[in-house]
């Protein structure tokens, strides 16, 4: 049976004040030095970890004006719609109808640009009990920040690779009418049957709750 390493001890983690005087003295420690000094194979990235999660925590409870950017992503990566579109499937994506039916009707980027995008719920937003479209907008715009190109939809599709089981983000964009006539935003979501671009409605009246997740971007 192979060996597991023992879980970090309280006597162990108690060597960090001797990790941040030696950072007080230097200037600075690597990840070398923590190592030797705490003596735990796991305990760097145990620490590093736990480091990541309250950062985490402690940026959610920021203002949404205050926090940093959630996520970059690139757009203008494909030539067209189509490829994009391939490219998303190739990903081991999945595409819902109204996603799909919008996403033929989006324009690519000419050119390679990052986008920053910024997240915050509805609620975040001031709405606790939702809020239209419209009023969301407003709020945003009031705020210094702005919609996404529609392309942003399949993009972070494409590259959130990673993205949480059972979390579900609207991307805040101009709609597109879809063949029935119907304007849709694109929302992405990961399930248990997979990571999927979705198609939402997008009309100015209608009502996100207060726990949707949006991203949008700075004006």
């Amino acid at each position: 049976m192979k060996n597991q390493t023992p879980p970090v001890s309280t006597e162990q983690y108690a060597k960090l004040e001797q990790v941040v005087r030696e950072i007080v003295r230097k200037g600075k420690i690597s990840g070398s030095e923590f190592q030797h000094v705490l003596g735990h194979p796991d305990f760097v990235k145990e620490l590093e970890m736990n480091i990541n999660n309250k950062v985490a925590e402690n940026r959610q409870k920021l203002a949404f004006t205050e926090r940093p950017a959630w996520k970059t992503i690139q757009t203008g990566t494909h030539k067209s719609v189509n490829d994009l579109r391939q490219a998303v499937i190739d990903g081991d994506n999945r595409i819902g109808d109204w996603g799909g039916d919008i996403l033929k009707r989006i324009k690519v980027a000419n050119e390679e640009t990052e986008i920053e995008l910024f997240q915050a719920t509805v609620a975040e937003l001031g709405f606790t009990n939702g809020a239209s479209w419209s009023d969301i907008k407003a709020k945003l715009d009031e705020f210094g920040f702005g919609i996404c190109p529609a392309e942003v939809g399949p993009q972070l599709r494409l590259q959130y690779t990673d993205q949480p089981m059972d979390e579900w983000i609207w991307v805040v964009m101009d709609p597109v009418a879809g063949s029935d006539g119907v304007p849709r935003v694109f929302f992405v979501e990961r399930n248990s049957l997979g990571r999927w671009l979705r198609g939402f409605r997008g009309r100015p009246d209608d009502v996100l709750g207060g726990g949707y997740r949006l991203v949008f971007r700075r004006k």
